[in-house]
């Protein structure tokens, strides 16, 4: 579309067949082309617009060896025309072009680059970074003082109080992979709890303090990495004891650990046909079951370990 500025009209200078949209314009250096965007559903192609002649091209698509993936988020040309940069889906592309021919497409480096734009001298890029830090965070009962308890440089999340209000626990992935961290009350004095180098969470303490539950996959020396198991670690640090396992001999999607006053509950559901369906379940999800081991089986009568 182009823009009149002294009388606000607006004039069309594309017409996309039907389903599809174009976007994205850039006036090239010299102001003789428009490169952009032509999009279907799931693909796309690098298009120019010749100034004068109002001509299209579609030089590169979805179908070309090396062609894009319809997920171009920004196009930027370089200072003497004679070629493109782009950003497709997980990468930063170089188009080089000549005329309205294109000459060879090299892939500049992997990333995410949404939104990428360049100056018009060619020496300068810009795009757009998503990005979060999860912290923990001490809030009084009436909400109207809060602060940071616990932070870090990566994601901090799940806090739990004790029971004995002394410690807190939380996961955090500030060594690289999500492990369990336990600290005094008031954020001070974090340690590391676990070393499990997987996927973890939905930490719960037991009644007494003095035992922390939790659910997790993927732990590189874990024979069955590819499921979900729960397990239990002294909360003086020590080793980690799989609580309950085998479920994945029977195709089961998930646990989590939950304490009663003398029982460790570790509750399993099995593929529901949807994520809703299991959330409905009563008790644990639907199509799902409750098994338990006893609290004292943990403190007293010491269950396998990690390795054994």
């Amino acid at each position: 579309m182009r823009l009149f500025l002294e009388e606000g009209a607006k004039r069309p200078l594309t017409a996309p067949p039907a389903f599809e949209s174009d976007g994205l314009p850039v006036l090239s250096p010299g102001g003789r082309s428009i490169a952009f965007t032509r999009r279907q559903l799931n693909t796309g192609s690098v298009c120019l617009l010749a100034v004068d002649s109002g001509r299209v091209q579609c030089l590169y698509g979805a179908g070309a060896p090396g062609g894009t993936a319809g997920q171009i988020g920004g196009i930027a040309w370089e200072a003497d025309g004679k070629g493109l940069l782009y950003y497709d889906k997980s990468a930063m592309w170089r188009m080089a072009l000549d005329g309205d021919r294109v000459q060879r497409v090299t892939q500049v480096m992997e990333g995410v680059f949404t939104d990428l734009t360049g100056d018009r001298q060619g020496r300068r890029l810009a795009f757009s970074k998503i990005s979060s830090d999860f912290n923990i965070w001490r809030t009084t009962r009436d909400g109207k003082r809060s602060q940071k308890l616990i932070a870090s440089n990566e994601e901090d999340s799940e806090p739990a109080f004790s029971p004995n209000g002394r410690q807190i626990l939380f996961r955090s992935r500030r060594t690289g992979s999500f492990e369990i961290f336990v600290g005094d009350d008031d954020g001070a004095h974090t340690r590391q709890l676990t070393r499990f180098a997987g996927h973890l969470g939905s930490a719960r303490w037991s009644p007494d303090s003095q035992w922390i539950a939790f659910d997790g996959y993927g732990s590189a020396s874990e024979e069955s990495a590819k499921y979900t198991n729960i397990y239990a670690i002294s909360a003086a640090g020590g080793p980690l004891r799989r609580v309950h396992s085998g479920f994945g001999r029977q195709h089961c999607t998930g646990m989590v650990a939950r304490w009663t006053v003398d029982l460790l509950f570790a509750v399993r559901w099995k593929p529901a046909g949807n994520l809703e369906g299991a959330v409905r379940g009563r008790g644990a999800c639907a199509g799902g079951e409750i098994r338990h081991v006893r609290y004292d089986r943990i403190a007293r009568r010491p269950i396998p370990l990690l390795h054994e």
